[in-house]
């Protein structure tokens, strides 16, 4: 399962117009590196992704709602975008929906960490 560029693009944007790119890790190497130090207990101040946090979110919402099929690959061998599938099964917007719901979200416990002003 990857969420495809059109609905990352809109992802990365939702995370942006709330104020949350500057916790954004700068690449993907450095978003891979926090990750496995979370993984193995040894998350540093600032590793905390919104970006991230906000994809796994939705990979899990995901799986939850359409089940395993979306780990595999569609009749043309490509992941499964879960946004794209959100919009098949539940609707037009529906992948939207999920994107502000995650991004709204992945604010709140910025502010709730003073990870950013909390501002209203």
């Amino acid at each position: 399962m990857k969420i495809c560029q059109p609905h990352w693009d809109a992802l990365r944007k939702a995370i942006d117009d709330r104020g949350l790119s500057g916790l954004v890790a700068g690449d993907g190497h450095k978003a891979h590196a926090a990750m496995v130090r979370e993984i193995e207990g040894r998350s540093e101040p600032g590793d905390w992704d919104p970006l991230m946090a906000a994809n796994w979110s939705i990979h899990s919402r995901a799986l939850e709602c359409g089940g395993l099929y979306l780990l595999a690959s569609d009749e043309n061998g490509r992941q499964y975008c879960p946004l794209c599938e959100a919009e098949k099964h539940g609707g037009a917007g529906c992948a939207q929906e999920w994107i502000d719901g995650c991004s709204n979200a992945m604010l709140e416990h910025a502010r709730e960490n003073h990870l950013i002003p909390d501002i209203q």
